[in-house]
């Protein structure tokens, strides 16, 4: 049995290898470009009411209608109803961040164990 050992990655780690903006357009599907207007994929929205645009240097997610404001790490939480850290692993999984951090797959049977306690 194969089983993957993945160092964990930090917010930072991942912002490195990964821009905002791809995060972005990997898991908002009305997003098409910054500065542009789109519909929210949390309510019910006839009239684009959303966009993702540049503010102070990073992406930022404004949803008008909710008066919400977000990044890219907490658009993917509240898209998936994640916590902080499995957001970072799941940004990490689908951008297959692992293989290039260093991780290895590991074969269990390979592995002895020595429970002797002298």
């Amino acid at each position: 049995m194969l089983f993957e050992l993945k160092a964990e990655l930090s917010k930072e780690d991942i912002l490195e290898r990964v821009s905002s903006f791809d995060i972005f357009q990997m898991y908002c599907k009305n997003f098409e470009e910054v500065g542009k207007h789109f519909c929210s994929e949390f309510r019910i929205d006839k009239t684009p009411s959303c966009i993702i645009d540049e503010i102070r240097g990073d992406l930022m997610y404004s949803d008008f209608g909710y008066g919400l404001h977000i990044r890219a790490v907490d658009y993917v939480k509240l898209k998936f109803n994640l916590d902080f850290k499995d957001a970072l692993e799941k940004i990490a999984e689908d951008f297959n961040l692992y293989k290039d951090y260093g991780n290895e797959k590991i074969n269990k049977n390979n592995i002895n164990i020595n429970n002797n306690n002298n």
